[in-house]
C-alpha cells in the first residue's frame, strides 16, 4: 500500500511536469492532490486502479497527440489489468476516452468556443480502433461480465443507501472537492491561455460523478487533478500578479512551509495513536475470542465497520466492508446487509435474524442500542470501554 502510494505521488508530479514544464508548480500540486486523496489510499485494489487511471490519462493524451501504436497497446494492457484487478470501476476505463471523441465531433461541427482549444486527434483511425477494442478488454478477465455490471449493481443496490463512501458528496463531508472545483472554474475564467476542451470535460465529468458518489472523489482528485493543474499553471504563468519571479518563489516557499507543518502535525497525531485504534476496532475482544473460544464452531454477529479486522485476525465475520457481496444484487438470495440494517435500525428484529443465522456470539459497540437489549438477554463474557462480547444463554 505504501509503495503504491509513493508511485502515485511520483506519477502525478512527473505527468504534471510533462504537461506544464514547471517543476515548482508540479511538485506543489502533486503533493496537494496526494494529500487530498489520502482517504482513498487503502489496502484494497482501488489504490492500484487509481495508479492505472492516472497513466491511462497520460497515454490517451499521447495517443491522441502522436498517434503511435505503442500507446494504444499500453492502453489495452491497462484495460485488461483493470478488469482483473478492480472490476467494479472498470467502466471508467473506456469512459475516459469519451472527452476526445466528443471533442472530435465538436471540431467536425465547427463549433467555436471562446478561449477553448478543440483538441485534434492526429490518427483518428487508430484512436477509434483502440477505443473499440478497449470496450471488450473486460472479457479478458475470469469474472465473465462482472467488469461491465459490478459498478452498476453497486451504485443501484441497497449498499448505496447506507454505505458512507457510496453516498452523495456535500460540503460537510467533502469540502476539498468543492474548493478544488471552484479553483478550476476561477482559473478557467481568469486565464489568458486557451483551455483544452478535454480538460473541461474531465473536470465536469468526474466532478459530477464525485458529487453523486463520494467514492468517485478519488477519480476527481487524481485524474481531473491533471487537467486542473494544467489550467491553474496556465493562469499563473499569464497572470500579472505572478509575473514577478520573486512573488512566485515567495508563495511557493510559503506553501511548502504549510505542507511541512501539516506533515509534522499528521506525524505527531499518528505517533500518539495506537497502530490499530482500539476505539474503532475490537482489538482486545478479538484477543479474548482467539484465546477462549473455538473460532471454527462459533457464529459471530458484528457490524460491517470492523468485519475486515476480524478477518485479519482469522475470525470469520458475519459481514465486512465489501457490502456488495452480501446483497442479492451480487449473490441471489443473500440478504445479510439488509438484515444487518434491520438489526441496527430496529433492534426488535434482532431475535428473528439471529435465529435465522444461528448466531451464538456477538461483538457489539458498548455504547449502542443493541448493547442495551443484549445486556438483559445474553451473557457478557468480555467487555472493555469500547466493545462487548456477548454469548447466547
Amino acid at each position: 500500500m505504501f509503495i503504491i502510494a509513493i508511485f502515485i505521488l511520483i506519477s502525478l508530479v512527473y505527468i504534471y511536469y510533462k504537461n506544464t514544464n514547471d517543476i515548482k508548480i508540479s511538485a506543489f500540486f502533486g503533493i496537494l492532490i496526494f494529500y487530498l486523496s489520502r482517504l482513498f489510499f487503502v489496502a484494497r485494489a482501488q489504490e492500484l486502479s487509481f495508479l492505472l487511471f492516472i497513466w491511462e490519462f497520460y497515454f490517451i493524451e499521447k495517443l491522441a497527440k502522436d498517434g503511435k501504436k505503442q500507446y494504444g497497446i499500453i492502453l489495452l494492457i491497462i484495460g485488461i489489468l483493470l478488469a482483473n484487478i478492480h472490476s467494479s470501476v472498470y467502466p471508467v476505463y473506456f469512459i475516459m476516452y469519451l472527452p476526445y471523441i466528443v471533442a472530435y465531433i465538436i471540431k467536425k461541427l465547427r463549433i467555436k468556443i471562446p478561449k477553448v482549444e478543440i483538441v485534434c486527434i492526429s490518427n483518428l483511425k487508430l484512436f477509434i480502433t483502440v477505443f473499440i477494442i478497449s470496450l471488450f478488454t473486460g472479457f479478458c478477465s475470469t469474472a465473465g461480465t462482472a467488469p461491465y455490471t459490478d459498478m452498476i449493481r453497486v451504485m443501484s443496490g441497497i449498499s448505496s443507501k447506507y454505505i458512507g463512501e457510496l453516498s452523495k458528496s456535500n460540503w460537510s463531508n467533502n469540502q476539498f472537492l468543492f474548493i478544488l472545483f471552484f479553483i478550476s472554474i476561477i482559473s478557467c475564467i481568469l486565464t489568458k491561455e486557451r483551455i483544452k476542451i478535454t480538460d473541461i470535460f474531465y473536470i465536469l465529468g468526474f466532478g459530477g460523478m464525485a458529487t453523486h458518489t463520494f467514492r468517485c472523489s478519488g477519480f476527481f482528485f487524481l485524474v481531473s487533478g491533471i487537467s486542473i493543474n494544467r489550467i491553474v499553471t496556465g493562469y499563473i504563468n499569464t497572470s500579472i500578479i505572478f509575473r514577478e519571479k520573486y512573488i512566485k518563489n515567495t508563495i511557493f516557499i510559503a506553501l511548502i512551509y504549510i505542507y511541512i507543518l501539516l506533515i509534522i502535525n499528521s506525524f505527531i497525531k499518528i505517533s500518539c495513536d495506537d497502530y490499530i485504534p482500539k476505539d474503532q476496532y475490537p482489538v482486545e475482544a478479538s484477543n479474548y475470542i482467539l484465546e477462549n473460544l473455538d473460532i471454527n464452531t462459533i457464529k459471530i454477529y458484528n457490524h460491517l465497520n470492523y468485519g475486515s479486522y476480524l478477518e485479519f485476525r482469522g475470525i470469520k465475520p458475519f459481514i465486512d466492508s465489501r457490502t456488495g457481496m452480501f446483497t442479492t444484487e451480487f449473490n441471489p438470495g443473500i440478504t445479510i446487509l439488509e438484515d444487518v440494517i434491520k438489526v441496527e435500525s430496529s433492534v426488535s428484529e434482532y431475535k428473528k435474524i439471529f435465529e435465522k443465522y444461528k448466531i451464538t456470539h456477538a461483538i457489539i459497540g458498548t455504547n449502542t442500542q443493541l448493547y442495551e437489549i443484549l445486556y438483559d438477554e445474553w451473557n457478557i463474557i468480555f467487555q472493555d470501554e469500547n466493545f462487548t462480547v456477548f454469548e447466547k444463554k
